[in-house]
């Protein structure tokens, strides 16, 4: 199928983590990219899919309702990168292939001219997925890289925990005492106070929480 003026659109945005989606600015662009070009092809659009899920998942259940959608209404299925329809290994090729089979279509705005039935389209794609692929590999060994260079350096890696009020206030008494990081999680954890992740403290741990919360007095 070739979409033409007045073929229905369905646009699909996806962003991979919870604090992506919450923000709504990477959806938010998505949509306004794909807006932008539907108006000028003329394609009316008449769903918008919002998904937060990772594009590595083989099941996505509003992105397999989208397709299901543009199936059933023979309309153009608009993302804004073809990254965002999937992540897994096979790339983007056997969704095109799905589509042309089933009298739907499958637009990417990285890619809006190739032909993926072609010999031509179908190399252009799979190159484009593997370079998708090299490009995560090679952000994920940063990532792994940096955290363990932080973990060395026994900074604090992850989401930071909101600490319970009548902890800090614990630990203000305690500081406030004069007593020094160590001193204070021996004393925390003789009490019985959970630490940060939810276990004992450390001489470490007290140290960071109290940055973070600009606890002062005490000693080192």
């Amino acid at each position: 199928m070739t979409p033409t003026a007045n073929t229905p659109a369905i646009i699909y945005c996806r962003v991979s983590t919870d604090r992506q989606g919450a923000s709504g600015l990477g959806l938010e662009s998505q949509e306004a990219r794909c807006r932008e070009v539907c108006a000028s092809r003329g394609w009316e659009v008449v769903e918008v899919v919002r998904e937060t899920i990772s594009g590595d998942k083989a099941r996505r259940p509003l992105f397999i309702a989208a397709c299901q959608a543009a199936r059933e209404r023979g309309a153009v299925l608009v993302a804004a990168e073809a990254s965002r329809l999937t992540r897994q290994r096979g790339g983007v090729l056997p969704l095109y292939e799905q589509a042309a089979k089933e009298g739907w279509a499958i637009y990417a705005l990285d890619m809006p001219e190739i032909d993926p039935l072609s010999p031509m389209g179908e190399a252009v794609i799979t190159i484009i997925g593997a370079i998708n692929r090299l490009e995560r590999r090679l952000t994920g060994q940063r990532t792994s890289a940096s955290l363990r260079a932080k973990v060395a350096r026994g900074e604090p890696v992850g989401r930071p925990r909101i600490m319970p009020p009548e902890t800090l206030t614990e630990l203000q008494g305690l500081r406030g005492r004069g007593m020094s990081y160590a001193k204070t999680a021996e004393e925390l954890n003789r009490r019985g106070v959970k630490g940060p992740a939810g276990g004992t403290w450390s001489k470490q741990a007290v140290h960071q929480t109290c940055k973070r919360y600009a606890i002062g007095g005490g000693r080192a």
